[in-house]
């Protein structure tokens, strides 16, 4: 079984110089006209010194200093998916649709590994086991009425999908958000549920020239960049990064991330669901020199311009 694992997840100027060419006349003394005139070249050559103005070339350089604003994200085509890892947690979520039926919770189940682990992000509980999972599945069918589930697009990292969800019961919307599930031999061994209640009431703010939309786009880009003072900006001011421990706070948090030993180069299309993202990275090992995929589910605050409030890593060690 694949291990969670964090690691550690932005012409040229041409100076003419017109040299007058200075004629000597024939009448006058020619030796001395002749002088003057190689004193007229000699000013002209002063005037060919200003191409040390031409040095004015590395004034043209700092335009590149100019083009350091935030450049759009380079979205790669990273989502090529294997139906083998996708279609066994895609089919959790729609058999979630069926779960108060007859058969449902038992349909649901053949889905799963036998020592499946599904976790909840937010409470922190953890159920391992059929038996275990069958009876979390269960509870939420006949506590919250569950009747349908609205399944989005995924992303594939490994054996790792993230998939966006809904689940809905005869009242409405009861929560979004996105799981990260993990597949072995076409069975689901591991799931992990980051999610928001939704009250009526609960808008994410739109893009009001401050670029909330693209929030996560533009963390992704600065985290290519090691902009560590961009990255910063984009999260909360008490933000959690979930590795193989938490980093706590901006300056953890920043330190962590712009001093991972990986070139993080590519970021894909993120899936966007509530105040959930999850987009995945291409990067690569420099010791190793192997190309490796990542997953990154990461929250947005609503109340504090959609910044990063949390984030979690995913990818296969193997």
């Amino acid at each position: 079984m694949g291990v969670q694992r964090a690691v550690p997840f932005f012409a040229t100027a041409a100076i003419v110089a017109a040299v007058a060419s200075c004629g000597g006349s024939d009448e006058a003394v020619p030796t001395i006209e002749a002088v003057v005139t190689t004193e007229a070249v000699v000013t002209t050559e002063a005037v060919v010194t200003t191409e040390a103005v031409v040095t004015t070339e590395a004034v043209v350089t700092t335009e590149a200093v100019v083009t350091t604003e935030p450049a759009p994200i380079e979205v790669a085509d990273v989502r090529a998916l294997d139906p083998a890892i996708t279609e066994p947690a895609i089919a959790v979520c729609d058999a979630l649709d069926d779960l108060d039926t007859d058969g449902g919770l038992d349909a649901l189940m053949a889905l799963f590994a036998p020592d499946v682990v599904v976790s909840d992000a937010i409470t922190g509980e953890s159920y391992s086991g059929s038996a275990d999972v069958a009876d979390y599945y269960l509870r939420l069918a006949t506590g919250f009425g569950i009747e349908a589930s609205n399944c989005g697009a995924v992303r594939q990292s490994g054996n790792w999908v993230a998939g966006s969800y809904g689940l809905l019961n005869a009242d409405g919307p009861i929560s979004q958000g996105i799981a990260a599930v993990h597949v072995t031999d076409g069975l689901v061994d591991q799931q992990i549920n980051h999610y928001t209640p939704v009250p009526g009431d609960f808008q994410m703010p739109t893009d009001n020239g401050s670029g909330v939309l693209a929030i996560v786009e533009n963390y992704c880009q600065a985290w290519i960049e090691r902009d560590a003072e961009a990255m910063a900006r984009l999260m909360t001011d008490d933000p959690i990064l979930h590795t193989a421990r938490e980093f706590v706070g901006v300056d953890e948090a920043v330190a962590f991330m712009t001093g991972l030993p990986y070139e993080i180069h590519t970021c894909g299309e993120p899936i966007k669901t509530y105040n959930w993202d999850a987009i995945e990275t291409i990067m690569t090992d420099p010791g190793e020199g192997v190309e490796r995929t990542m997953l990154h589910i990461l929250e947005l605050d609503p109340l504090d311009s959609g910044k990063v409030s949390q984030h979690w890593f995913y990818f296969d060690t193997e």
